[in-house]
């Protein structure tokens, strides 16, 4: 997508940056760890495939991602590689169950020394406020030039949602912290779950059934409204969320 291509978004530490060519062989050596191949369910690729991958999510209109890297501040390491942490995904498709369409969530750290650190939760948050910021752009540029055609309600995503691995509860945390619930029905063939939630985390989702749970503590009321923070983007970051644009580092 190219609706981000030049926007930097800087938060608490982190920075979400374009996904630029001088960042594949970066991505390349991170997704030959077979550990993050099975959390992505994703294949290694070859470096040629990984550049080719790249220039996909570029210009494919039903890709939007950013390379997640460390605030300059906090890393005084020039060199780029020890400053990426990963990337956060969105992938936008029709909806399955009806009319508009649905934003899929994806996020991965990749070096293992920097998970469990928070830098996942930041840079969901920031995600889903760009996403709040950007949702009509967003759904316009998917649509093309069949935007015009397109009715007033379906001018913005229908929904978020997140699949998750039957055992990944940190990732399912991770998205429950930010108004995700999981839609009943359990895992799919895939041993998937499905998290959803709005753009917005007090948009209600009309006609789902959610998955119930026995952890009261954990679970969020899908019937009522979440707490308020202070902010519609559901966090503690969402009024120091700063874009701005992007300048290459080559």
């Amino acid at each position: 997508m190219l609706l981000n291509k030049n926007t930097v978004v800087h938060v608490a530490g982190i920075n979400l940056i374009p996904y630029l060519k001088a960042h594949v062989p970066i991505y390349h050596a991170w997704m030959q760890d077979e550990n993050l191949q099975r959390a992505t369910a994703s294949e290694a690729l070859t470096l040629e495939e990984e550049y080719a991958m790249q220039r996909s999510w570029r210009h494919d209109a039903d890709k939007l991602t950013f390379i997640i890297k460390l605030d300059d501040r906090l890393s005084p390491d020039s060199n780029l590689p020890s400053r990426l942490l990963g990337d956060v995904n969105l992938f936008l498709s029709a909806d399955e169950e009806g009319e508009g369409v649905v934003g899929e969530l994806e996020i991965m750290i990749a070096p293992v020394e920097y998970r469990g650190r928070g830098f996942g939760q930041i840079a969901l948050e920031a995600m889903l406020s760009y996403i709040k910021r950007h949702d009509s752009e967003i759904v316009k540029e998917y649509y093309g030039t069949a935007w015009n055609d397109v009715p007033e309600e379906g001018r913005g995503l229908k929904y978020l949602r997140a699949k998750i691995g039957e055992g990944n509860r940190r990732s399912a945390d991770l998205f429950e912290r930010n108004g995700f619930k999981m839609v009943a029905g359990g895992p799919n063939y895939f041993g998937d779950c499905e998290f959803r939630r709005g753009v917005r985390s007090r948009d209600k989702l009309r006609g789902v059934e959610w998955e119930d749970s026995d952890d009261s503590e954990n679970d969020l009321d899908c019937d009522s409204e979440p707490e308020d923070t202070g902010s519609d983007d559901g966090g503690e970051y969402g009024e120091k969320i700063i874009e701005d644009e992007y300048e290459d580092e080559g």
